[in-house]
C-alpha cells in the first residue's frame, strides 16, 4: 500500500457489539488536510437540517447504504481493528495501538477522537503513558472532537459501523459498498476457559515448556521412571560399604542422638560421675565394624 502525504490526519471512532463471542471495532478514516473543507461539506449535504449530526444506530437503513456509497466515491482510505472476544482492560489499548501504527506508516501525523468529556483527561494520561511505554508512536499528535461540530468524525462511525453489521448480523451491503477501500486488522485477545484448554495461542507456553499451548487446563509433565527409587540399587550399595553391618542391609540407617551436654571422660576432681553403662554404649558406637564376608 503507497504511504499517504505526510499532511494527513485521521479520525477515529469505535463500535461494540457483544452478541457472542463479541467484537470490539476501532475505525480510522485518513483524510488530507487540503480536502478536508470540502469533504465537511458533502457530509453535512447528506442530513436532514433539524440532524444535528451522522449516527450510525439513529439512522435508517436507507440513509446508512447512501452515506457509504458516498463514502466510497471519495479517494478516502480507512484502517479498521477488529477484536474479539470482548475484553474491556485490553480491547481499546490493542486496537489503538495496531492503528496508531499502521497510520504512522501511512503518513498521518494526528489523531481526532470522538470526545467523552469528563473522561477526556484520562484519556490523554492514557494515551501520555502509552506513548511513554514505546506503545503508540511518538510522532504522533491527539486531540478530541465533538461529532456536532466536526462531521469529519461521521466517517469512521459509519465504517465502524458497517464492519460491526458484518460480523455481528451477517448484513454485508454496507461493508461491499466500501470496496477495496477498508484495510481490516484482527486482533484475537485471548479465548474462554473452556477453548483455552485444548486450542493453540501464538506465543504462549505451558508448564512444561513446551511452545504453543497455553497453561491453563494442561496436567502436569509426568514423573520420569528414573526419579523413583530403586529399593535393590540402594541395598547392593549399603551392602559393600564396610562401614554397615550386613544384618542392617535394607534398613533405613540409624539416627543417632548425641547428649545436649558434652561427655566428660576421666577420674580427676571437675570429672562427671556417668553411668557404666553409658560408657559402654559410647565405646560400641566408636568401635568400628565387622568387614562385610562378599560385596
Amino acid at each position: 500500500m503507497p504511504p499517504r502525504p505526510a499532511a494527513a490526519h485521521a479520525d477515529i471512532d469505535e463500535s461494540i457489539r457483544e452478541s457472542p463471542p463479541g467484537h470490539y471495532v476501532l475505525a480510522a478514516a485518513i483524510v488530507d488536510d487540503d480536502q478536508a473543507d470540502v469533504l465537511r461539506h458533502m457530509l453535512r449535504s447528506l442530513i436532514p437540517r433539524r440532524a444535528a449530526r451522522f449516527h450510525w444506530h439513529e439512522v435508517p437503513a436507507a440513509n446508512r447504504l447512501e452515506m457509504c456509497h458516498v463514502l466510497a466515491s471519495t479517494d478516502l482510505r480507512h484502517v479498521v481493528a477488529v477484536a474479539t472476544p470482548l475484553d474491556p482492560k485490553r480491547q481499546e489499548r490493542v486496537c489503538l495501538s495496531a492503528t496508531s501504527w499502521r497510520l504512522n506508516d501511512q503518513g498521518v501525523y494526528r489523531l481526532q477522537l470522538e470526545t467523552r468529556r469528563q473522561r477526556d483527561a484520562n484519556d490523554r494520561r492514557f494515551l501520555l503513558g502509552e506513548q511513554r511505554a514505546n506503545r503508540l508512536p511518538l510522532a504522533l499528535q491527539y486531540e478530541f472532537g465533538h461529532p456536532n461540530q466536526e462531521p469529519l468524525l461521521w466517517v469512521p462511525d459509519a465504517v465502524a459501523g458497517a464492519i460491526a453489521a458484518a460480523l455481528a448480523g451477517g448484513e454485508t451491503r454496507y461493508l461491499e459498498a466500501f470496496g477495496r477501500s477498508v484495510d481490516v486488522l484482527h486482533m484475537r485477545l485471548g479465548l474462554g476457559p473452556e477453548e483455552s484448554r485444548t486450542a493453540r495461542k501464538p506465543g504462549a507456553r505451558d508448564t512444561a515448556g513446551s511452545p504453543g499451548f497455553t497453561s491453563e487446563g494442561l496436567a502436569p509433565p509426568a514423573r520420569p521412571q528414573s526419579a523413583f527409587l530403586d529399593v535393590n540399587a540402594t541395598a547392593r550399595r549399603i551392602s559393600c560399604n564396610p562401614r554397615v553391618p550386613r544384618s542392617k542391609v535394607g534398613a533405613p540407617p540409624a539416627v543417632h542422638s548425641r547428649p545436649r551436654r558434652p561427655v566428660h571422660m576421666g577420674t580427676g576432681p571437675g570429672a562427671q560421675q556417668h553411668d557404666p553403662s553409658a560408657r559402654q554404649a559410647i565405646a560400641a558406637r566408636r568401635r568400628p565394624h565387622p568387614l562385610p564376608r562378599q560385596c
